[in-house]
């Protein structure tokens, strides 16, 4: 119901086996991408300099910024089409 009022595209025409896959690979990528860019965040604070490790936390920010908060959208309103259709 709620999606589609986002009319985002006809989702009528897309069967329910490519969304779920879009959906657990969107899931997948935001999972690995935000534990494995803490544990290389952590890793370059421990082991480099303070810039260096003052680097990585923004590089982090910007990596989360683009990544993870597209792929929750992505979960999310792919998400409601699965429960829709």
């Amino acid at each position: 119901m709620l999606v589609q009022y986002l009319n985002l595209f006809d989702h009528q025409g897309i069967n329910y086996l490519f969304l779920l896959v879009v959906h657990e690979f969107a899931a997948f990528l935001f999972f690995g991408h935000t534990f494995f860019s803490n544990i290389w965040a952590m890793q370059i604070r421990f082991n480099q300099s303070k810039e260096v490790g003052i680097w990585a936390r923004s590089f982090l920010r910007k990596l989360a910024l683009s990544i993870t908060m597209t792929t929750s959208i992505i979960i999310t309103v792919v998400g409601l089409m699965l429960v829709e259709s």
